[in-house]
């Protein structure tokens, strides 16, 4: 395909204005010698002038290139498809495929293309993918298409990326592979946008801006229909029950086809009896096609929260050839959400015996529960990482417990159910605690009423730690489906780190890809904020070469003076001169420094980062899951910190101002350690004990709407002596009840609902006398699975009826905190919870042809 472009006149003006200037100066050096013949002359120019114009002659500029950006289609929708009837090349093995029925056509589309015709391709789902920038088409038609970004399809994204990569000198045409079926945007719009802003008749826009000479898109539309299928459309519970009372529970399965399965109802992950007298706890259902209802009556039990969920089981079909009626697993399920104001349970987070040396359970969930108050105990990861089922329980305690073992959306979920539900928290101290256990810098250290930056006259250098951060092309790939990067995920570890440490500890950060790039030099800690903003501000480009980095680290840390000297290497790729970086690691040791690797990704050099922590003395990290790097880097340099805690005798100093559940105690007994804090110069925190010294040794306050105790002593250890002192038990038991949440009456029922990608939250505002409670100001935060929080105002639609709508951009557990007020009047915060177990794509059990053709 040629393409002609005609330049505009007064383009070919600018380029004959410096020859005719030259001829003018010489006819006007002419006039001074002959000024006879200036008549003559002007009408000379006049003349040629004149012709030129009139001749209408124009630059001509041909293209013989043709761009195809291929876009296709990898969402779920599309990769559950097989390719049935489909043939490899020249009678190869079937394809089962569709995503490889849709390369081997590319293959053989781009057989015979010109030398000049370029091929760039694009994968999407609900991101998008570069695949191969536009090139000769027989050198990237056979790229694999596997692809995964996050759950969802994006059209209208993947249509503006690709007419976006059609270069300058080519004809751009975009072949649009798809079912039709998306879930984000609008791609008819922008391919009407692109159509528009693609004409050939402005040559101004394809000179000075540099866009593309015209874009035109043609489709491919995928085609399908899945049946036989079961799915569960919906599943539904009264938002609010009391104790006890029975719950009724109603599920709509809709089946393209006849089909028959058993159905199984579990509250809180235990199976209920939904058959009555009949033996089993599943029912067994014959289903027609269309809906089909599901509906249980059960009894609930104390739980402050019933999470039920539905679960459809098919029939094996006959011979055993997979199951019958169905064939999309993933959509066989859903969740409902009752809460019931009862009293909640304690959740002990017992690091006694998970990280102490002895391993022993400590003793003080056996004397809370000789109190007759309810506890469950956990370890570190046993904590809900939700804020709906943290709803269980009225106060939370973390006895001993470092930051690095508690995954950062429970930490957030903590602080969120004490500030904006009320709940309680008591942090109790021992080795693993306060800032020995790097709770600087986390979302928990904000509620607590204690300072545990400590003071100058403690801190020393204790340690200098240098972060190298690879930031080479490959770390901009996303991270299990989410939508952000393996450079996202490492830069905010890295920067959690940062903040985790104290302000005399000398801190340094270098980058590599192709070179190395010193993003803080090694200096004390003095501003921790500012240097995690510059890491979170990393980007990813380049090759991988972590040895000048490594060389350099070492270079920073050989003058410094500190107890401790570590490296902490993260990269997710194959270094040039890779056989060199582990004697790097074994000199830096030599010299006092320690160096721990973090392998990231599947294509990280697992055998050389194990060598460089062996020969550098320090660990090697390779989490299978990206998403827990901010635990490990809390780890990687918390195992070579100076524990901050003092362990010596002291006699506790019970003052004037401690709470009245210190009251009638007496003299409390010696204690032997205690982790160092400072004292939080807040007037509304209660400080009821302290060392000899004046440190803080149990401080509380209210956070928002709960309330937060420090114990920076033991309950065990370094409490030894109190275990036999009668005292011990009303210690606890005063100090648990005192800071756990209150119950309180519930007057607005709630609901969370989802249905598809888009979320609805409802309420029925109430009074005790059954009025309506009319014009609250009704602001609510929704959480989203990850803990990202979305704010929204429900406005009135009806007598005591609030509503807003918004999008689920993720599956899981969405929680949503509703915040009522009606002038000066501040009501209790309710909670809704509903689940999003699959997106609109596996409820879709048919394309979209009318859009695909909309948009052709």
């Amino acid at each position: 395909m040629n393409l002609h472009l005609e330049q505009p006149l007064w383009l070919l003006s600018g380029l004959l204005a410096v020859p005719m200037a030259a001829a003018a100066m010489v006819a006007f050096s002419t006039m001074s010698r002959w000024r006879r013949g200036l008549s003559a002359l002007v009408r000379t120019l006049l003349v040629l002038l004149i012709a030129v114009i009139l001749a209408g002659l124009a630059s001509v500029r041909e293209t013989h290139k043709v761009a195809i950006i291929a876009v296709v289609d990898v969402s779920e929708s599309v990769q559950r498809q097989p390719a049935e009837g489909s043939q490899g090349a020249e009678g190869s093995a079937r394809i089962t495929s569709t995503l490889e029925a849709v390369r081997v056509q590319l293959l053989r589309a781009t057989a015979r293309r010109g030398p000049e015709d370029l091929l760039g391709i694009v994968a999407f789902d609900a991101g998008q993918m570069l695949v191969a920038s536009p090139s000769p088409a027989k050198l990237v038609a056979d790229r694999p298409l596997e692809y995964t970004s996050r759950e969802g399809t994006n059209i209208a994204g993947a249509l503006a990326f690709a007419a976006s990569l059609v270069p300058t000198d080519a004809t751009g045409r975009i072949l649009l592979i798809t079912d039709g079926v998306q879930t984000e945007g609008d791609g008819l719009k922008t391919a009407r946008e692109i159509a528009s802003a693609s004409g050939l008749g402005s040559g101004i826009s394809t000179l000075v801006l540099g866009t593309s000479a015209g874009v035109s898109i043609d489709v491919v539309p995928l085609r399908y229909a899945v049946r036989p299928e079961v799915l569960i459309e919906s599943v539904d519970s009264p938002p609010v029950a009391a104790v006890g009372a029975p719950v009724t529970v109603r599920a709509i399965l809709r089946s393209t086809d006849a089909a028959s399965g058993t159905v199984r109802l579990l509250d809180n992950g235990q199976e209920v009896d939904v058959n009555g007298s009949e033996p089993g706890t599943g029912r067994r259902m014959v289903l027609s096609a269309g809906a089909n209802l599901f509906v249980a009556e059960i009894p609930i039990g104390t739980s402050r929260v019933h999470r039920f969920r539905v679960v459809y089981e098919p029939d094996p079909a006959p011979g055993g050839q997979g199951p019958l009626g169905d064939r999309i697993a993933v959509n066989n399920e859903g969740e409902s959400f009752t809460i019931t104001p009862s009293v909640g349970s304690v959740l002990h987070v017992d690091g006694v015996a998970e990280f102490s040396d002895e391993l022993r359970p400590s003793p003080l969930a056996e004397t809370l529960r000789a109190a007759e108050i309810e506890v469950t105990t956990v370890p570190a990861a046993g904590i809900p990482t939700d804020l709906l089922s943290l709803q269980n329980y009225d106060l939370v305690v973390l006895e001993n417990v470092p930051a690095d073992a508690v995954p950062l959306n429970s930490q957030q979920a903590i602080a969120a159910h004490v500030r904006e539900m009320g709940g309680g928290l008591i942090m109790i101290g021992g080795p693993m605690s306060f800032a020995s256990g790097g709770w600087k810098g986390s979302p928990i250290e904000p509620i607590l009423p204690v300072v545990i930056d400590l003071p100058d006259t403690v801190v020393e250098s204790e340690a200098a730690i240098v972060f190298i951060l690879d930031n080479s092309g490959s770390m901009s790939r996303s991270i299990m489906g989410s939508s952000r990067s393996q450079q996202e995920i490492a830069n905010e570890s890295a920067a959690r780190a940062v903040l985790s440490l104290n302000r005399k500890d000398l801190v340094g950060v270098i980058t590599f890809n192709n070179s190395y790039d010193v993003v803080t030099p090694l200096l004390p800690n003095a501003n921790p904020a500012a240097t995690a903003e510059r890491i979170r501000g990393i980007s990813a480009g380049g090759g991988t070469n972590a040895g000048p980095a490594l060389e350099e680290a070492k270079r920073s840390l050989a003058g410094v003076k500190a107890k401790v000297k570590h490296v902490v290497l993260l990269s997710d790729g194959k270094s040039q001169r890779a056989s060199r970086l582990p004697e790097i690691a074994k000199e830096m040791h030599e010299q006092g420094i320690t160096v721990s690797a973090i392998s990231i990704g599947d294509g990280a050099d697992l055998p050389t980062m194990e060598a460089i922590a062996s020969n550098g003395g320090g660990e090697h990290f390779n989490p299978t899951n990206p998403n827990i790097l901010p635990r490990i880097f809390l780890k990687a340099i918390r195992v070579v910190r100076t524990p901050m805690y003092r362990v010596e005798p002291f006699d506790p100093v019970v003052l004037e101002s401690a709470s009245a559940g210190l009251r009638g105690l007496g003299k409390p007994p010696t204690l032997g350690g205690l982790n160092l804090t400072q004292a939080r110069q807040e007037p509304t925190i209660i400080t009821s004990m302290t060392t000899p010294k004046g440190e803080p040794l149990l401080a509380s306050w209210r956070a928002e709407l709960g309330q937060v105790a420090a114990f920076t002593s033991d309950a065990g250890e370094w409490a030894n002596r109190w275990l036999s002192w009668p005292g011990y038990g009303q210690f606890w038991t005063q100090l648990v009840r005192s800071i756990s949440r209150p119950s309180q009456q519930r007057l607005f029922q709630t609901r969370l609902s989802a249905e598809g990608t888009n979320l609805t939250i409802t309420m029925d505002a109430t009074a005790e006398d059954g009025t309506p409670i009319e014009f609250l100001r009704t602001p609510a935060t929704v959480y989203a699975p990850s803990g990202e929080a979305t704010e929204v105002e429900l406005r009135q639609t009806g007598s005591g009826m609030y509503e807003a709508t918004l999008r689920a951009k993720e599956t899981g557990t969405y929680v949503a905190v509703v915040r009522p007020s009606l002038g000066d009047r501040v009501f209790a915060p309710v909670i809704a919870g509903t689940s999003v177990r699959f997106g609109v794509e596996s409820q879709r059990l048919e394309p979209d042809p009318a859009l695909v053709s909309a948009i052709a």
